[in-house]
């Protein structure tokens, strides 16, 4: 991508007409050279194919370190986003703009990629103390939010959209090392390691029957899984202001690339405490909430897009999947 007047937008193949296209192009040309590529970095496979250190690390496959480093891929990843962002802005190009890069600007001061990388490098492969210090402060700090096993990446639907599972009697809220600095970082790490998955999935990078009804677009949504059973408000309700700044998070960073967020067996409390986070929530947001409890409910609910043995056992009746497998 020599420059932002170049963006080919003939090869996206990603809207339904020339118009959409040149709104996409539109807020591009708003981007400097080093927001597009913080931009087209949100694909995983491109990240690994262009970060420096983890092009030095042996994980991963040839396809990996070679995946969507081409010009033409690089700009239909940074076209698809400028799209989310327009999809929510109801194609407001100067919302849009300041939205995209507002998300740009998010990524580079939480650090996405040091997050993303911090439990795979190795100090030698770090150039510096400095950046030895980061990684390893990254990973201390998401290790103990995850420690108890209340955040991981597991099963995916039938269209193969990874599961970003939650399970929130684990997610203690007054221990004495909780740590609020660390609750949004670690939430973006496991959905980064959703929607990277989900990626390696649609680009056939991983051994998956799944298949996806919109191949186009680079980056796919991921299915946010919430277990409340056993919830006590005393233990497991975050802060209001941290669940607002989560769901500002979603909102304004990852538009577009949540397809559902259900919320299994929430007691009536919890409902309570919905309806004091609701009005933060975005109206496209709000639509994909869904409170799901029952067996009944959670086949008719579930069952259609998510097979048993892809979900967890607080998902369906007659699943598979443990929490601690």
């Amino acid at each position: 991508m020599e420059s932002v007047n170049k963006m080919d937008t003939d090869n996206a193949d990603l809207s339904k007409g020339s118009w959409e296209l040149e709104k996409c192009h539109e807020v591009i040309q708003t981007l400097t050279e080093d927001e597009i590529e913080i931009a087209a970095r949100t694909s995983y496979a491109y990240f690994l194919s262009v970060d420096e250190i983890s092009r030095k690390l042996h994980y991963g496959t040839d396809e990996d370190q070679t995946l969507a480093s081409s010009p033409d891929e690089k700009d239909k990843i940074v076209i698809a986003m400028a799209r989310r962002f327009l999809t929510v802005e109801y194609w407001n190009t100067k919302k849009a703009s300041k939205k995209m890069k507002d998300a740009v600007r998010f990524r580079d001061d939480i650090k996405v990629d040091v997050i993303r990388r911090c439990f795979y490098v190795k100090d030698e492969d770090l150039p510096d103390d400095s950046s030895r210090e980061l990684h390893s402060a990254y990973r201390r700090g998401i290790t103990q939010r995850l420690s108890k096993g209340n955040y991981f990446v597991r099963g995916s639907d039938k269209k193969g959209r990874s599961l970003h599972n939650l399970i929130i009697k684990k997610d203690v809220m007054n221990d004495q090392n909780f740590n609020p600095d660390w609750y949004l970082i670690a939430h973006v790490y496991t959905l980064e390691r959703a929607l990277a998955r989900a990626e390696r999935i649609s680009l056939k990078l991983d051994d998956s029957p799944h298949d996806y009804e919109d191949k186009d677009k680079p980056i796919q949504p991921v299915i946010v899984c919430f277990d409340y059973l056993g919830y006590t408000r005393s233990q497991n309700e975050p802060p209001v202001y941290l669940v607002k700044k989560l769901l500002f998070c979603l909102r304004d960073d990852y538009p577009e690339l949540i397809q559902h967020i259900l919320l299994f067996d929430a007691p009536v409390i919890f409902k309570i405490f919905y309806t004091i986070v609701r009005p933060f929530i975005d109206p496209f947001t709000k639509k994909k909430v869904k409170f799901v409890s029952g067996d009944d409910n959670k086949m008719n609910t579930i069952g259609p897009i998510v097979s048993p043995d892809q979900a967890m056992k607080f998902m369906l009746p007659g699943a598979s999947r443990e929490s601690d497998e």
